[in-house]
């Protein structure tokens, strides 16, 4: 499945806006997920995700969305970069760059 959701996320987001913030905080990140509950809890298949990369420049970029298991695509996405990540991001994503949320 991991290769199914990763492979998803990189056609879903290109042409996708990037959102640039100082700092990408926890609070953020499930805020957004609240906005999109409807879209979360309508189906059984869709899951929650955030997906951290280190770029070159040293800033990270997160991208964030929801993928339907059943067709393998993602619903809904964006991509945030950021100087800096708040610690809570930083413990989440600390072994893993790809976070479910199930």
């Amino acid at each position: 499945m991991l290769q199914a959701i990763l492979a998803a996320i990189g056609a879903a987001i290109i042409g996708v806006a990037v959102i640039h913030l100082v700092l990408i905080t926890m609070a953020i990140i499930v805020e957004w997920f609240i906005e999109r509950k409807y879209i979360i809890t309508s189906n059984p298949d869709h899951i929650a995700f955030t997906l951290k990369d280190n770029l070159e420049s040293g800033n990270y970029r997160v991208v964030q969305g929801i993928f339907d298991k059943g067709n393998s695509t993602v619903k809904e996405t964006r991509v945030m970069e950021a100087k800096d990540l708040d610690e809570d991001v930083k413990k989440s994503h600390d072994k893993d760059t790809l976070i479910l949320y199930e």
